[in-house]
């Protein structure tokens, strides 16, 4: 695994695993891959737990009483609700000898949980580690044009594995003629990604680092500030764009517009 030397480290020296481990960062910045590591090293059986509150308090339950180590991961930490937390506070603050828990989240937990467990924050990938893992994929001559676009490895992955020409072209396309374009069009633009749950679009996150890269590329050229000025408001949708229940649509088409009267 590429870069997150410290918490390879961590593992390293550990004789038994922290009874919980929370793993925070953003989406492809690598949790998976360091739960995996976690197993890999350990050999305990594991269980992927759901975030229901009756479901909780069953995990919770059979903590007490399971005879063998055992792995209670948790991969969505961001949708337990408050009352599903507390019940997990349960077992958290009265130990068990056999159970562990790992919790995968982005947004991080509330702080009786937090300061319980071995927390772990994803450390941003430098640009020696991206350009190392573009090389690996036999792709460094993409890294030294578009290396920019991605922030970390699990957008490489999706970035190798998407249509980025076509991605960048509709980009570049949309700073040149947004200005020009009718409301109506505009509010096309987001049909083209996933907003949802349909993977045949395009991956929201990449094209607004690829709108990002293009947006800069062009500031670069001419030293307009409009265009850092529509980077900054961009960087406000990406904020709104990974919160769960903000409606995404709704988000991007008003950054649209507003980008249409900066430009």
């Amino acid at each position: 695994m590429i870069g997150q030397t410290l918490f390879k480290d961590y593992l390293s020296n550990w004789q038994v695993p922290p009874q919980f481990i929370i793993l925070n960062g953003e989406v492809g910045s690598g949790r998976s891959t360091l739960i995996d590591l976690i197993k890999n090293k350990f050999k305990y059986q594991s269980i992927i737990c759901g975030a229901s509150v009756e479901e909780i308090r069953e995990i919770v339950s059979m903590a007490y009483s399971i005879s063998s180590p055992t792995f209670y991961i948790f991969y969505n930490g961001d949708k337990l609700s408050t009352s599903a937390k507390n019940a997990l506070l349960k077992v958290v603050e009265e130990p068990t000898k056999n159970a562990f828990f790992i919790m995968r989240t982005e947004f991080g937990v509330m702080e009786t949980l937090k300061n319980r467990a071995f927390y772990y924050n994803m450390h941003p990938y430098s640009f020696l580690e991206l350009k190392e893992y573009f090389s690996e994929c036999g792709k460094s001559d993409l890294f030294a044009k578009y290396g920019e676009i991605c922030k970390n490895i699990g957008q490489i992955k999706i970035f190798l594995n998407s249509p980025y020409e076509d991605i960048i072209d509709y980009c570049t396309k949309i700073i040149t003629v947004i200005r020009d374009v009718s409301q109506g069009n505009i509010f096309n633009i987001p049909t083209k990604l996933n907003l949802g749950t349909d993977s045949t679009k395009w991956d929201t996150t990449l094209f607004v680092n690829t709108l990002e890269w293009a947006l800069n590329q062009k500031y670069m050229e001419t030293k307009d500030d409009k265009y850092f000025q529509a980077i900054f408001r961009l960087n406000s949708v990406k904020l709104n764009l990974r919160i769960n229940g903000v409606n995404k649509q709704v988000a991007f088409d008003n950054f649209l517009l507003g980008l249409k009267h900066l430009l």
